[in-house]
């Protein structure tokens, strides 16, 4: 790990002994990602700790807006499929209490399969369900859209 830093340093060294100018922001754009995948196991600021670098200057690399940029879209991709996710459950709580109330008690069989029905599917039942009278119309609904029931077993 001293290589690493003593070879950055002296490189560092040997540029101000040339008088040739240059940008630590762009020489940590350089460094950065390769320190990165070498110690993949030290956190952020553990690399920043040994640069001797302010918070500010870590945050302005090409590297680590890199990895923000690809976090936040992840974390955003992440949120929306938990969205659809609770929203499909919501609606599916919904349908099953407007056909209890419509019907009466809703058997299991029936429950798990109104739960596998698109969202699409779900907006249609929740119209259908208004012109039910019995479970039978429920059923025969699942079954055009195919859910059917399965057959019972014979005793």
């Amino acid at each position: 790990m001293g290589c690493a830093f003593l070879f950055l340093g002296a490189g560092l060294s040997v540029l101000a002994l040339t008088g040739l100018s240059y940008d630590p922001l762009e020489i940590l754009d350089l460094v950065e990602p390769i320190l990165v995948y070498k110690f993949p196991r030290l956190s952020r600021e553990e690399i920043r700790d040994m640069l001797q670098l302010p918070v500010a200057d870590l945050q302005q690399t090409r590297f680590y807006q890199a990895v923000y940029g690809e976090g936040r879209q992840e974390g955003r991709q992440e949120g929306r499929q938990e969205g659809q996710l609770e929203g499909h459950q919501r609606q599916v709580r919904m349908i099953l209490r407007q056909l209890q109330r419509r019907l009466g008690p809703v058997t299991g069989g029936d429950r798990e399969r109104v739960a596998t029905l698109s969202p699409d599917d779900l907006e249609a039942l929740g119209e259908a369900l208004l012109d039910f009278t019995s479970a039978a119309d429920l059923a025969a609904w699942l079954a055009a859209h195919g859910l059917a029931a399965p057959p019972a077993i014979p005793s």
